[in-house]
């Protein structure tokens, strides 16, 4: 995986209990899911697979423990070359696996921050409080 340099940012998402989706909160309206269950404050990484799939990796920031130190480092690392990360249960963080090989930089696209969040959150993108 590769991280982007420049598209990371923090986020409000909120997981539906019921179904396990998780959507996106769109910042004109945060303050009214901040009193809400369920909600979590991210960091949210636009990240690309070898096979060059998009994603937005959401790291958790209300605490920072652990996992959350370790995701941060391994973003840094993949802003600059091809990593594996492996969620390691036992040390209770992230491991990060560097690539022997270099595979050029990904295909980042041409899309907006507004289409990559809409392609990520399979449209799961919260406008409206209602």
């Amino acid at each position: 995986m590769r991280a982007h340099k420049s598209h990371r940012f923090a986020a409000l998402v909120w997981e539906d209990d019921d179904t396990g989706d998780t959507y996106y909160i769109h910042p004109d309206i945060r303050s009214v899911f901040l009193e809400a269950e369920g909600y979590r404050k991210v960091y949210l990484a636009l990240m690309c697979t070898r096979r060059g799939t998009l994603f937005f990796w959401p790291v958790t920031t209300a605490t920072m423990g652990d996992w959350q130190r370790s995701a941060m480092k391994a973003l840094e690392t993949a802003e600059d070359q091809w990593v594996k990360i492996i969620a390691d249960m036992e040390l209770r963080a992230y491991r990060v696996l560097r690539a022997l090989a270099d595979y050029g930089e990904p295909d980042w696209g041409h899309f907006s921050l507004a289409e990559l969040l809409e392609i990520a959150f399979h449209g799961r993108v919260i406008r409206d409080p209602r």
